[in-house]
């Protein structure tokens, strides 16, 4: 079950990263870095049956492979943000103001989908990363799993994110909140 997930999702993502899929290219590079960030917990639940190496090689792969196109979705997340607050609002801002401002956005949005995604290089990286990772993937020392086998992780994971969780109500932060 596991390389099948892995496989799933890995294969997805790179058909987003290359375009390859029926969605707009900002869809795309969004639900490939939601793949990764699945795939990097499905590897979190497996660190013990894995081992240390593959565990940090792996994570570390994925991680990287996602960052390269993060600065397109951190670009248009924040045309939506202005878009929300705006909405959210209900008047009250100076609409030149507004409409500079997400111009400049859009424009920033724009800029980045051209260097990292058409003209670039990031996309086809991140794609290759990932292909190396789905290979390696074929050879990971899963043996014979159980799911008894995943409760180490489980229970670490649902420990990190009970601590996670009393960090961000103790210091109440928009950052707090997300690392839970």
């Amino acid at each position: 079950g596991v390389r099948r997930i892995v496989d799933e999702q890995i294969t997805r993502a790179i058909a987003e990263l290359r375009g390859e899929t029926q969605a707009s290219r900002d869809k795309e590079v969004h639900e490939a870095r939601k793949r990764c960030k699945r795939l990097r917990a499905l590897l979190r639940l497996i660190r013990d049956h894995v081992g240390r190496e593959v565990y940090r090689r792996e994570n570390v792969a994925i991680r990287d492979a996602a960052r390269l196109v993060a600065p397109v979705r951190d670009a248009q997340v924040l045309v939506n943000t202005l878009d929300d607050v705006v909405a959210r609002a209900g008047g009250g801002f100076d609409a030149a103001a507004v409409r500079s401002t997400r111009r400049a956005l859009k424009a920033s949005h724009s800029r980045l989908r051209q260097q990292l995604l058409y003209r670039g290089t990031a996309a086809p990286q991140a794609a290759a990363a990932l292909s190396e990772v789905l290979e390696r993937s074929r050879v990971w020392p899963l043996g014979d799993m159980t799911f008894d086998d995943l409760r180490p992780g489980m229970e670490r994971v649902y420990r990190r994110g009970r601590a996670r969780m009393a960090e961000a109500y103790a210091e109440p932060s928009n950052e707090r909140f997300h690392e839970w």
